[in-house]
């Protein structure tokens, strides 16, 4: 199966203290949440700001979900370029209707963090060492999986953190049945109030696919909206030949993309990948 794409010497470290069961981030009491511009193109950068108490410290998440097509039993996801902001923070991953989830997140200091929820345990790679802890429930059970991780880890007065743009690749087997397997990303970004009270963050939105996502601090919300450009399949701005290569193997996998669907009908054919290469030769 042909995965959606939707953009693309070991040093021991305390895993356990970057490995946690998702749980949502209590923090400050929010009067003011605004976001600008909140209907904006791929990869453009938004501005969020607000206010809370003098000198209080706020997270700042931002998440959004995918319903991800079953093919022969499996699912898959690629993210190219998803942006990690400096600063403290937790990503987490939740897939639902699943046997297993697996994760990997290129580049951390030119290694692959890797990531396997399977039956009771968890299993994570980092920079060479390995560690499994049980999870909270059985996916077996629940056919469910979450983790978190969290960021910097102090070692050896060292500081491991992720930093800019970072390539996440999601895949596994889907529950036996499923036709769909719901997705949750989720990142918060531990900001902390000036002395009015104020914070203010940028937001690139590089690697994060089209449709909705969500910006929240102290229990408010705002909705941001990532507008399709049809036939970029490739999520690089353009429309090329590329992109009409990539809806054929759509067509030939039976997978849907809402960016491959040019014509407009709930599906994609080979008709939908001549129109993207006839738009590319209009460009």
């Amino acid at each position: 199966m042909k995965e959606n794409k939707t953009m693309k010497t070991a040093i021991f470290i305390p895993v356990a203290l970057m490995l946690v069961f998702f749980a949502p981030l209590s923090g400050a009491e929010v009067m003011e949440l605004n976001v600008s511009p909140q209907v904006i193109d791929p990869g453009d950068v938004i501005t969020i700001s607000g206010t809370a108490s003098s000198g209080e410290v706020v997270w700042l998440g931002s998440s959004f979900e995918l319903p991800l097509p079953v093919s022969d039993g499996r699912y898959g996801c690629e993210f190219d370029g998803l942006n990690f902001p400096d600063g403290e923070k937790k990503f987490s991953v939740t897939a639902e209707n699943i046997k297993n989830l697996n994760v990997t997140l290129y580049p951390v200091l030119w290694q692959t963090i890797k990531i396997n929820c399977s039956r009771q345990n968890m299993t994570a790679t980092i920079l060479g060492q390995k560690i499994t802890t049980p999870l909270s429930e059985s996916i077996d059970e629940t056919g469910n999986a979450s983790f978190s991780m969290s960021f910097p880890v102090e070692k050896f007065g060292e500081s491991l953190d992720i930093v800019g743009p970072k390539d996440i690749i999601v895949s596994g087997d889907a529950a036996d049945g499923a036709s769909t397997v719901n997705l949750k990303l989720a990142t918060s970004l531990k900001l902390t109030a000036d002395s009015y009270g104020n914070f203010s963050f940028d937001m690139a939105t590089n690697g994060i696919p089209y449709g909705e996502f969500l910006i929240t601090a102290g229990g408010k919300a705002e909705t941001v909206h990532i507008e399709v450009m049809r036939g970029d399949l490739d999520r690089d701005g353009e429309i090329t030949s590329t992109d009409a290569t990539i809806a054929l193997d759509f067509a030939a996998s039976g997978e849907y993309d809402t960016a491959a669907d040019v014509s407009g009908d709930g599906r994609i054919t080979s008709l939908d990948s001549l129109m993207i290469l006839q738009m590319s030769d209009k460009r």
